[in-house]
């Protein structure tokens, strides 16, 4: 079965994903960082550990512990770039070779409004009339916003090392000629520029 996350995905990233949590321990010291965390929080980042290697060994990565930095983001194997992230039972990791130019962050959400408010917080008025009027066919486009801005929000602070604001964060979004569900947009950060595309899994959930 083809994977969901490839849909979205250049060739040039490596990535794994799963329907459902494990408790598989890949190596102690990944067990030691939630060793105090409840359940279902371990569970997740467990699973999400395990996919994270799995996509590594596909990309040709010995194997090492992935551990924390100071801000709680997966410490990578020097030279790679990565993401993890999940939404409910589905979880999935993203990873490649690093370069100057090169960054990833993958995010998945729930396929539902966000809360009545939050898009004023985290969205400007012209990306909010332009999104509400580029995705007619996706009835959560703020949740497509809050998705996005949240993946290169991921992939700023590992990258870069910097904290944004979200409204730091300008999207444009294009048409494309993939299915109507899919949509792609370009993210502006401060001079640097990012591409991504949305893809919503099994109609329950935005990934981006």
């Amino acid at each position: 079965m083809k994977q969901i996350i490839s849909k979205i995905l250049p060739k040039w990233i490596c990535a794994s994903e799963v329907f459902g949590l494990e408790q598989e321990v890949a190596s102690a010291e990944e067990a030691l960082l939630v060793a105090s965390s409840i359940p279902e929080r371990r569970a997740e980042f467990l699973t999400g550990r395990k996919y994270a290697h799995v996509a590594l060994s596909d990309l040709g990565v010995p194997f090492k512990p992935i551990l924390r930095g100071p801000n709680r983001k997966p410490l990578w194997p020097e030279g790679v770039v990565g993401s993890i992230t999940h939404c409910g039972d589905y979880i999935t990791a993203a990873v490649a070779r690093s370069n100057r130019d090169r960054w990833i962050g993958i995010d998945a959400e729930s396929n539902e409004p966000i809360p009545e408010g939050i898009i004023d917080f985290i969205a400007s008025p012209s990306e909010i009339k332009l999104a509400a009027g580029a995705m007619k066919k996706i009835s959560n486009w703020d949740r497509l916003i809050f998705s996005a801005k949240e993946r290169i929000y991921k992939a700023s602070c590992l990258r870069h090392q910097i904290q944004l604001d979200v409204l730091y964060l300008s999207l444009k979004f294009f048409q494309n000629h993939l299915p109507s569900i899919s949509v792609s947009f370009l993210l502006i950060l401060i001079g640097i520029e990012a591409q991504g595309r949305c893809f919503l899994v099994a109609t329950s959930s935005v990934l981006t």
